[in-house]
């Protein structure tokens, strides 16, 4: 006969995994910060302030501020590793969980926390990383109020997710130019303007005009699709997007 965990424990075991989860989100919390410019290698964490940013201020700082992991070191500050090394794993972690599902051999991740991919899509990945990397050492002057007046957090998820799926299948051939998309568009989600380049439209209908994979404009609308740890994150990465695009043409 199994034992039955008593309420009291089976309680302190769940805010125990959730403390878990929020120590492994915050740290890579931490990585996309760098990664974005908003702290150095180096630097102390704002614990407090990061905290609150992702919303948890309902979730007790396990040993007051002790989140030492894979960026933050036990003193609380990020980790001395190169700026390449941050920007380089952010930039993995993302491609991974946007193609992980249709290309992945196996769920396993490399030292730089690439996935497991068959090679056509790790050489595609790479030849890609050089352009993410000038976008988010784009410095770009960006008012706080300007971050706030974006979509909801829960609008841009939905909205990314069914927009990583057209891309996802453009890069599979699933889809073809000049046919219609509009399966992968909510009416109510977040309509990123890179993907929507991608895109003629004519009355209700979205026709796909660019299907070229190697070109800047499907890499600028699959770098669109990241998620962030939050809507001010994703507003900020959107702001170095459109300046590194106007400065290239």
């Amino acid at each position: 006969m199994r034992r039955r965990l008593p309420q009291e424990k089976k309680e302190q075991c769940a805010k125990t995994a959730q403390k878990l989860m929020c120590d492994i989100l915050f740290d890579e919390y931490v990585l996309e910060c760098v990664a974005l410019g908003r702290i150095a290698p180096g630097d102390k964490v704002p614990v407090q302030n990061y905290w609150h940013e992702m919303g948890y201020d309902d979730v007790p700082l396990c040993g007051g501020q002790n989140l030492a992991g894979a960026y933050i070191d036990e003193q609380g500050y990020v980790r001395t590793k190169s700026l390449d090394t941050f920007i380089l794993h952010f930039y993995n972690f993302r491609m991974s969980a946007v193609f992980g599902d249709t290309h992945a051999l196996t769920d396993r991740f490399d030292k730089n926390h690439l996935i497991d991919f068959n090679a056509d899509m790790r050489a595609y990945v790479k030849n890609c990383f050089p352009v993410f990397s000038e976008i988010v050492r784009t410095n770009v002057d960006v008012d706080a109020f300007d971050l706030l007046m974006v979509e909801t957090s829960e609008s841009i998820s939905n909205g990314s997710y069914l927009s990583q799926k057209l891309l996802v299948d453009i890069y599979g051939k699933k889809v073809r130019l000049g046919k219609r998309v509009d399966k992968y568009f909510d009416l109510y989600s977040y309509k990123a303007p890179f993907v929507q380049a991608l895109l003629m439209t004519n009355g209700s209908r979205k026709i796909l005009m660019q299907d070229d994979t190697k070109s800047i404009a499907y890499q600028m609308a699959l770098f669109a699709t990241f998620m962030f740890g939050t809507k001010e994150n994703k507003a900020l990465f959107d702001a170095k997007c459109e300046k590194w695009l106007r400065e290239k043409a």
